[in-house]
């Protein structure tokens, strides 16, 4: 293959040619020598057969009969000479081709490794140009990495500036802060000092006040009876008669006992009528009056689309809590609902009149309180506890506590936005109720214990516990007797408890087998002559 380069060709071509022409160089080098040697002996053959087919027409010629016998024998030794040789040479060019078959079985093998070699060298040709275009890419990446990490060199640089010069300001206004602190804390002890001294006035004072009264109240009754003596011919219908005061009696033993609900959750009296409400599972208030021997349903509030969990009653009006999410209030005149207070997103536990009749407070599993002003019928305003709200209990049309799951109770001003303080208890807290005065508070917590605090110290003085004391539920309900003389609360065994409010003496025990089960909910007649109790088996019990 003769291969002709012009000058014309590029350079790439001349290479190529080159590189094909060494290769075929390389491929016959190493046949020259078999195909030199095969030449000779093919020259050789010839040549021996030239000299046979002469010396066989010399025989042929030779036909006389009288040729001497010196001729004949050398002619046939001649003959027999040259056929050994032929044979020699026979054998040696078959020795030459068994060589050249060797040697094109070698050139096939070599062609074949060529053509491998070739094909893997055009590999790594592809496989450099991939890689030199990735190294192009890394490149220039890097590049941009380089001035990424310059750039951001450069923002570290301002980011210390700024953090010294922060950490300089901050050094300053700690130092201030302190400062102010120490200002604040020293400010705090004289305010509660001060606090302290006005409590012990105030108390000095409501005391000062009590002793007048009840010096007064003594003159008149003298006074009363100084005229009784002296006019004792006057008619019994024109003497003034001064009311008793309230005198609540432990009671001894069960009068009535019924099931008005699936389950029950509240017991409220009516101060004014006596009548008991009583609210549960079956989404209705039920209102019932009694005597010794009966009990008389008489009137059902509907309205609730879930458990009704708690009542309260001021005046012409009743509010119950359920859990729908929503409180309504109803007329006692005519039975009918008149306000829906809907807001809460979780049900709501309890729901308390803020000693007027137009404002009222609800707790709710939502961690939020709310007052709701019903003149409106809308929410004043909402209060976020961070707990769920287990119970309320107002001291006046401002000032009212909650309690949460979180053993937390938080008093609140419904004039301002945050809990004025908060005490944290041993457990969760499942109900709350104020004294009379508004000077003391008495809880129920889970650990079985109630307990008593101080709302003008804002400290805890007293604890009510038995040993068989347990409280059942997250929703059990204590009550202060009406004259503040005994805290009451019902057990996990059915059992109802009597405790003295001032030594915190458990005073009696009451259990009858109408009340198997935890008793959740207790509450005291408004004369202090009769109890009422509801345990979760459905049944009400009222003792005198």
């Amino acid at each position: 293959m003769a291969i002709v380069s012009t000058s014309t060709n590029p350079t790439w071509r001349k290479s190529l040619v080159q590189q094909l022409q060494e290769q075929q160089r390389k491929s016959n080098e190493p046949f020259e020598s078999v195909i030199q040697t095969c030449v000779s002996l093919f020259e050789k053959i010839d040549s021996l057969q030239r000299e046979k087919s002469n010396s066989t027409n010399c025989d042929t010629t030779a036909i006389n009969p009288t040729s001497n016998t010196a001729s004949s024998s050398s002619s046939s030794t001649a003959n027999s000479a040259l056929n050994d040789r032929i044979i020699a040479l026979q054998n040696e060019l078959k020795e030459c081709q068994k060589c050249m078959m060797e040697k094109d079985s070698t050139i096939i093998e070599l062609n074949s490794k060529i053509t491998c070699l070739m094909k893997e060298k055009n590999d790594l040709k592809s496989k450099q140009s991939d890689l030199k275009i990735s190294l192009d890419c890394m490149t220039d990446k890097c590049r941009a990495f380089e001035e990424v990490i310059k750039n951001l060199k450069e923002q570290n640089t301002c980011l210390i500036d700024e953090h010294t010069a922060l950490q300089m300001l901050y050094d300053s206004s700690k130092k201030k802060f302190d400062e102010i602190n120490q200002q604040y804390n020293d400010l705090i002890a004289r305010v509660m000092e001060s606090k302290a001294k006005d409590a012990e006035f105030m108390n000095e004072e409501n005391e000062k006040m009590i002793r007048i009264q009840q010096e007064k109240v003594r003159k008149q009754l003298e006074d009363e009876a100084g005229r009784m003596t002296v006019n004792s011919n006057v008619e019994k219908d024109s003497v003034n008669l001064i009311e008793n005061p309230v005198l609540s009696l432990i009671p001894e033993r069960p009068r009535i006992h019924f099931e008005p609900h699936n389950e029950i959750y509240a017991l409220k009296f009516d101060k004014k009528t006596h009548y008991l409400s009583s609210g549960g599972g079956d989404r209705k208030v039920k209102i019932w009056n009694f005597d010794d021997i009966k009990i008389n349903l008489i009137q059902v509030l509907s309205g609730s689309n879930a458990s009704v969990t708690s009542i309260d009653i001021f005046e012409e009006y009743l509010v119950a809590s359920s859990s729908d999410h929503a409180s309504r209030v109803w007329t006692l005149s005519d039975y009918r609902v008149r306000r829906t207070l809907t807001g809460h997103s979780n049900k709501v536990m309890s729901v308390k009149f803020m000693s007027v009749n137009n404002k009222v407070v609800s707790g709710s599993f939502d961690k939020t309180v709310k007052i709701w002003d019903l003149n409106r019928n809308a929410c004043m305003r909402t209060l976020f506890a961070g707990s769920s709200c287990t119970d309320v209990a107002n001291r006046d049309e401002n000032f009212f506590a909650s309690s949460h799951i979180d053993k937390r109770i938080r008093f609140w001003d419904s004039r301002m936005e945050t809990s004025s303080t908060e005490i944290l208890l041993q457990g969760k807290i499942t109900s709350l109720d104020v004294t009379n005065s508004g000077h003391h508070l008495v809880a129920a917590i889970r650990n079985d214990r109630l307990t008593c605090l101080d709302l003008r110290m804002n400290e805890l003085i007293q604890d009510y516990t038995a040993d068989s004391f347990t409280i059942g539920c997250d929703w059990t309900r204590l009550r202060l007797s009406p004259d503040d003389q005994y805290v009451s609360c019902g057990g996990n065994d059915g059992q109802i408890f009597f405790w003295d409010f001032k030594t915190g003496k458990l005073l009696k025990t009451l259990s009858t087998d109408q009340h198997i089960g935890t008793i959740v909910s207790v509450e005291w007649h408004p004369t202090g002559n009769l109890f009422a109790s509801a345990d979760r088996n459905k049944n009400i019990v009222i003792w005198s």
